[in-house]
């Protein structure tokens, strides 16, 4: 078994968006920062957003719009990937299969589509995202959404930024999310640490 369907596995169902924050008007104050110690990272928040808590052990931090009544989410999840304390996030990179994290999806949501793919950056490093719809079926009602993941590694733990909202949300939905992610920061290294 590849390590996709490990990973992916504790992430699929987690998630994220926007609430309240316009994307033309957005001062500092408009966010709220969350700080993790263990995996030393921070990211910022619509502060209209609400943290709710997470069914994953994985999962650091899972918000919600709307003061956690809305239908836009977002969580970071970070997973340990055995045997790859000094993987670099390029040799990361190569390992990302598209065909497979799909496979895997539909395994869990059937309708899944991947709409689009491909490298980007996190926190001033390589990274990669997937973009897909979804449909989930919650107490006989069906609830569509777009769900955007970009994930990265560093010493041994991949980092996973999970949003997802309607497939129909307006534009500005996705700003917000872009300076959320654009927000998210791996501390610098320690005395000691490996790179």
């Amino acid at each position: 078994m590849r390590f996709h369907f490990v990973l992916f596995s504790a992430i699929v169902l987690s998630g994220m968006f926007y609430d309240g924050v316009q994307a033309g008007k957005i001062s500092q104050i408009d966010f709220v920062q969350y700080r993790d110690e263990q995996y030393r990272f921070s990211i910022h928040y619509p502060r209209s957003w609400t943290k709710v808590e997470a069914t994953h052990v994985q999962t650091r931090l899972k918000v919600v719009s709307d003061h956690g009544s809305g239908g836009d989410d977002l969580s970071v999840v970070v997973n340990a990937l055995p045997n790859s304390e000094k993987m670099t996030p390029e040799e990361f990179l190569k390992l990302m299969d598209a065909k497979e994290y799909l496979g895997y999806l539909q395994k869990n949501v059937p309708s899944a589509k991947l709409i689009k793919h491909g490298p980007t950056s996190l926190s001033n490093q390589v990274a990669y995202y997937f973009i897909t719809d979804l449909t989930h079926h919650v107490l006989g009602i069906e609830v569509p959404m777009r769900q955007i993941q970009i994930q990265t590694v560093r010493h041994g733990n991949v980092y996973t930024i999970t949003f997802r909202t309607d497939p129909g949300s307006p534009p500005a939905n996705f700003t917000v999310f872009e300076l959320i992610t654009a927000g998210f920061v791996l501390w610098p290294e320690m005395p000691g640490e490996n790179n």
